[in-house]
This record gives C-alpha cells, structure tokens and sequence, in this order.
C-alpha cells in the first residue's frame, strides 16, 4: 500500500512545528481522527468555543466596541495569548483604565485603516477561542 507523508496540523506550520506521519492514500485523515492528541485538542477547542458563545456575565472581563450599536464580550487572556495586536491594545487599556474594572476596546482604534464589519469580527474570535 502506497503512502504519503502530511503535517499533522497548519498550527504546527506557523508556530515552528512540524510532525510528519505516514498515511494511508485510500484514506488519508482516518489515522488523525483517531489519535488521542486530536480528539484532545478538538475538545478543548469546542470547550473554549462553549465560553465565548457563553451569555455576556460568563466571567468576561472586556468588551469590544465595534460600534454604538454592537460590542462583544471577550476573555482578555484568550485574545492576549491569540492575537498580538489585542495583546498590545488590552495592556495599553489596563494602563488607562482601573486594572479590576471591564477593559474596553474600540475596533476603529484598533483597526484604524480598516473596516470590519460585526459578522467578521465575530467569527475572527470564534476562531480564536
């Protein structure tokens, strides 16, 4: 039986992994859906989607501002260690606003030259949870 080599995930690509495991051609992602370290992760991912799709009070400690009519909240620690630019934009805002007090965020400071609508904003962090 004939195989091919494959990365077992882009996240080990971008963050200077790489695993490479051999896998059969007739069915190639059968040997990963199996592995205990995906079903691992996959649970963890859909545990940390569950607090983001959670109501507004689910220990969120930041909101977003996207305009007068929408806001998000959102875990600080989660964005922080997901995407850089939150990570600089939330310590710049703790400087400004009381440590224990709800941080807040507006988008059109963060994304100055861009214009980002709810829907794409929303599924951006759903990815990132």
């Amino acid at each position: 039986m004939a195989t091919i080599a494959r990365l077992s995930s882009s996240y080990e690509i971008t963050n200077g992994y790489s695993f490479i495991a051999e896998s059969s051609v007739d069915n190639p992602a059968a040997e990963f859906l199996t592995l205990p370290e995906v079903s691992a992760l996959q649970l963890l991912s859909n545990c940390l989607e569950s607090v983001f799709d959670s109501p507004e009070t689910f220990y969120s400690d930041a909101k977003l501002f996207l305009s007068d009519v929408h806001e998000i909240s959102f875990h600080r620690c989660v964005l922080s260690a997901r995407i850089p630019v939150f990570k600089n934009a939330l310590a710049a805002a703790v400087k400004a606003q009381k440590p224990t007090a709800v941080v807040k965020l507006e988008l059109k400071e963060i994304a100055r030259d861009y214009h980002v609508g709810f829907d794409s904003v929303v599924t951006v962090l759903a990815y990132d949870y």
